[in-house]
């Protein structure tokens, strides 16, 4: 199994840049990526929101708390082909801590998986907090910064990526960057499940 780093030192490292993948910047829309599991991308200040809804369902809200099921990236991943050594992913989570907490609720898991099978899991690193003092209270934004994933020790040659957002954590995709040629990903034939269900299948 490839080794997968978080940053430098294997800690996350707000501004992680390191400088051999300075010229490796791949677009994450309109080029070879392609967001699966998302209905709508949300321009955002920091990059783009994936969201499992089409933007036209938000006149049909009743609730502010649907909104942010919707960003909740369950079943969402990016996917495509690279010969790249090492992938870095840019992301600003979003995450709640209630006041009697010591420390912010868990951001799940990124997940990288190669040709089908996992290889590597990290961390989502914490970037803003949204404060309260119970459960549906009003909640008050600390503001938070991108940090920086990395994969590294990935085997040679082409390979079909997949990475897997955490699943309730509002992501916020800022940059990728690699150290070798990505491709879009090839046509799946495979059928397609769409899934309603709930937060018991939605994994929260």
């Amino acid at each position: 199994m490839p080794a997968a780093d978080v940053g430098e030192g294997g800690r996350v490292v707000p501004g992680e840049f390191n400088w051999w993948l300075q010229h490796r910047a791949v677009p994450l829309v309109g080029g070879p990526v392609e967001l699966r599991g998302a209905l709508d991308l949300e321009t955002t200040q920091a990059g783009v929101m994936p969201r499992r809804l089409p933007a036209w369902t938000k006149e049909q809200y009743q609730d502010p708390s649907v909104y942010g099921v919707t960003v909740m990236p369950s079943g969402v991943r990016l996917v495509f082909r690279t010969d790249a050594r090492a992938l870095e992913f840019e992301v600003l989570t979003s995450t709640g801590q209630l006041d009697s907490d010591p420390h912010p609720r868990p951001t799940g898991m990124l997940e990288l998986v190669l040709d089908g099978a996992l290889v590597g899991r990290q961390q989502a690193p914490v970037g803003h907090v949204l404060r309260m003092a119970g459960p549906g209270a009003v909640q008050r934004l600390i503001p938070g910064e991108p940090a920086t994933v990395r994969f590294a020790g990935l085997p040679a040659g082409m390979k079909d990526v997949e990475l897997w957002l955490p699943q309730q954590t509002p992501t916020e995709l800022v940059s990728l960057r690699a150290d070798g040629e990505v491709l879009a990903p090839l046509p799946d034939g495979r059928r397609r499940w769409v899934h309603h269900g709930s937060s018991i299948s939605h994994c929260i």
